[in-house]
């Protein structure tokens, strides 16, 4: 999943691979942790629709960003998302 985030947060996707490369598993482990609600959104609206939704409120894209029939996430998931990506401080 951590490659999903590539697109929009390639640093830290880069540090998490370096790290565990580099045997520094604690550390990794650690940044993927701070993931984990970003991972429950992905198993629960699917990844697709949240990486389009965060590419759309950090401001990289316009709404609508997906085709039809895909459907956006619904407003309280997107407000829930906003605030989490607030929260890792991935919002420009």
């Amino acid at each position: 999943m951590v490659s999903v985030l590539g697109g929009l947060f390639p640093r830290l996707c880069l540090d998490i691979t370096r790290m565990t490369q580099s045997g520094h598993l604690e550390e990794a482990q650690h940044l993927t942790t701070l993931l984990e609600p970003i991972w429950k959104l992905f198993n629960s609206y699917g990844s697709l629709r949240v990486i389009s939704a965060a590419a759309e409120i950090i401001g990289l894209i316009k709404s609508p960003s997906l085709p039809l029939p895909l459907q956006p996430l619904n407003k309280s998931v997107r407000n829930h998302l906003n605030i989490i990506l607030k929260e890792l401080k991935f919002t420009v």
